[in-house]
This record gives C-alpha cells, structure tokens and sequence, in this order.
C-alpha cells in the first residue's frame, strides 16, 4: 500500500511539473509577442534608369508647404538654426487676396510655430545673430526671435536700405542713403545696427569723385556701398566693403577694407577691369572670389591684387556661389544652365553638368551640395557625381 500511494504521488508531481511547464512556456511566449518591436521598415529607394536615386526616405514633409509658394515672393532662401527653419511664403484669404509672409517651422518635425505677414518688399537673405535674425524690406528694418516669432523692432529708415544684409558678433550690416553727405546727390553709405535694438549707426562713406551738379547720375544718385562682407583672418575681423560709381562711365567697382576691431580703414582702390558685380562677394582663405559681366574673379583681399581671371562667356543666372575645400561652385547660364566647380587657387575649371537654374542656396555637408531647381539635386563638391535627385 505505501508502494501505490509512493507511486500516485510521482505520478502526480510530474503532471503538475508538466502543466508548470506548459503554463510558463505560454507566459514566456506571451510576453515575447506582447515586448517583441516590429522590424523597421526598409527605406523606400526609386531610381530611373541611369541608377539616380529619383525618390528617398526624408525625416519629415510640412504640411504647411500646402499655403506656400515661394515664387510669389522674393524670399526663397531659408535659414536654418538648431531649433527652427525660416522661410517664405504666400498666404492666400477667403477672397484670394495674397498676404507675404515669413514663417517658422519646428526643425525637428515641420510644425508651424510662428507666421508674420511682410509687404512684397521683403529680401532673399536676412540674417541671424545671438537668437535673433534680422532682414530690410523697402524702407525698415526688421528684428524677431527666432524660436518665438517675436518681433523686437521695427524701424522705418528715411532712405531705400540695400536688400544685402550680413551680420557679425550681435551687429548686422546694411547700406543705405548717407546722412553725412554734403553734396546734393545721394550716395549709399554702411551702416551698422545693433541686433538687440536696431539702432543703426553710419560708419563708412566711400569716397566718390565728380560729385558736381554737371554730372549725369541715375536716380540722382552718384553709387555707393553694394556689398558688406564680414570675415576673419589671423583672429582679427575685418569687413570687405565693395561699392561702385555711377559717374559715367557707369559700373566701375572699388573695394574698402576695414579692421572692424580697430575701426581703421586698412585700404581703399580701384578693382581694375571689373564692372558691374553679379553676385555678393564671397571671402575664403584671404582671397574674394566675385562673378562679373560674364568673367570670375580671385582678389587678393589684402592688396586688392588680381590673382586669377576666367572669362566664361556665360550669364550669372542668380546670387548663388560657394567656396568651400579648394572649389568654387557657380551656376551660369547661356542656352542651357550648368553646375561648374573651379579650382579656387587657379581658377581651371574641374568640372560642370548641365542643371536649372537654382531656386535656393547651396548647402553644403560632408562634401555633398545639396540645392533646389526643378528638383532638389545631391551634388558631389569635388566630382560632380549627382548622388540622388527627387522632386518637391
């Protein structure tokens, strides 16, 4: 008897050790369906049939795109910070009444955050300093927070401001009509305002010659400061202050440096054999590469020294140029439009591939130049491989 009961016992103990078993397999199972995450999907890659990348995955797409039209407007460039993406746009009422705007998009996944109406006036390439960016329309300048939307001034000048506006070290730069000038013509004078306030302040009058009343002028005015372009060299920043004459002959170019730290001048000359400046300057390594009347140029920027000349026979289609790792990258344009990288050293062309003409700036990452035409294109800098193109 104490056999069987010995035996019904064992019995007994290995079916509950069957059922525990089973009843913790399930739970396991269980609980790896219920954790288990699901496979990412793969990216989404077309291409056409050369093997260009016509359609890729992107981090986010704004909805706000659907009241934008950046053509209606003359801001087409955005600005980008860590927090926000600023851009242009239209925004149309329940009359189809237009109202410009700029606007500020979340950065990190497309949200509106803020929208200010602007009149038509308003240019392509304000600027950011200390949170704050900055940009002229007609007769006024403007400041606003970047990431609220804040607007923190805004001051009516007595004059037409330049739509070119650059900023250093919590100071923007604009021309416009001088104030210290004692002849009876205009002339364009620089400016510095303060991006907290928008005080502005005259600091530079170029010296023009001819200013008489027997003078034929456009505008009565006599030309002036075009450009103001900041840079640093040697831990010391300096302005490179491009203005041109309107005396006749028409077009001739002059170049100013100033030591913005000592507030001297350093030089001021002619720039020989240039007339009539097609784009901002861009300063890299000592050197201004400018476009002009269908010709590139390198400048010494301490000297005013030509470096190198290259007559392209070309048009400049729009202000877009880059020097960046020994290349300077331009579109020109005859019948067709063409991407072109030169040597920034000696000017020898690298490469070129036919494209249209830009809509944006070029932005550049890790080598790649990334800019939008007809579609937004991936660029190689130094080969000119177009990596992927898509369209928007």
């Amino acid at each position: 008897m104490p056999t069987l009961f010995i035996q019904c016992g064992l019995i007994y103990k290995t079916k509950m050790l069957k059922y525990i078993i089973l009843l913790v397999s399930f739970l396991l199972s269980s609980c790896s369906f219920i954790f288990e995450q699901p496979e990412p999907e793969e990216p989404v890659f077309l291409e056409d049939e050369l093997g260009r990348i016509t359609k890729q995955p992107y981090l986010w797409k704004s909805d706000n795109a659907k009241w934008l039209n950046i053509y209606a407007t003359v801001f087409s460039d955005p600005i980008f910070t860590n927090t926000t993406v600023i851009a242009g746009g239209t925004v149309y009422g329940e009359n189809g009444e237009k109202t410009a705007t700029i606007h500020g998009l979340d950065i990190k996944n497309g949200e509106k955050k803020w929208r200010l109406p602007v009149t038509w006036y308003i240019i392509n390439n304000g600027t950011q300093s200390n949170g704050i960016y900055t940009y002229v329309e007609r007769y006024k300048v403007t400041g606003i927070e970047i990431d609220s939307g804040k607007m923190l001034y805004e001051k009516e000048i007595g004059g037409n401001i330049s739509f070119r506006t650059t900023s250093l070290n919590g100071s923007f730069f604009v021309a416009f009509k001088s104030e210290n000038n004692s002849s009876n013509v205009g002339v364009t004078a620089a400016w510095e305002g303060n991006v907290q306030t928008g005080e502005l302040t005259e600091f530079y009058l170029p010296k023009l010659q001819g200013l008489d009343k027997d003078t034929v002028y456009h505008n009565n005015s006599a030309g002036g400061v075009e450009y103001i372009v900041p840079f640093n060299s040697q831990n010391t920043d300096y302005l490179l202050i491009c203005y041109s004459s309107m005396i006749i002959p028409q077009g001739i170019h002059y170049a100013a440096l100033y030591n913005y730290n000592s507030k001297e001048i350093v030089y001021e000359r002619l720039l020989p054999n240039i007339y009539g400046f097609e784009t901002q300057p861009v300063v890299e390594n000592d050197k201004m590469y400018v476009v002009a009347a269908g010709h590139l140029y390198c400048i010494d920027v301490f000297t005013g020294e030509m470096i190198w000349e290259q007559k392209t026979g070309m048009r400049y289609t729009s202000d877009r140029l880059i020097v960046n790792e020994g290349i300077m990258l331009v579109v020109l344009q005859n019948y067709d439009s063409y991407l072109i990288a030169y040597d920034a050293e000696t000017g020898r062309e690298l490469w070129r591939r036919e494209t249209t003409t830009t809509t944006t700036k070029f932005q550049l990452l890790n080598g790649i130049v990334y800019y939008a035409a007809s579609y937004l294109y991936a660029v190689d800098l130094h080969t000119g491989h177009m990596h992927w193109r898509i369209e928007h």
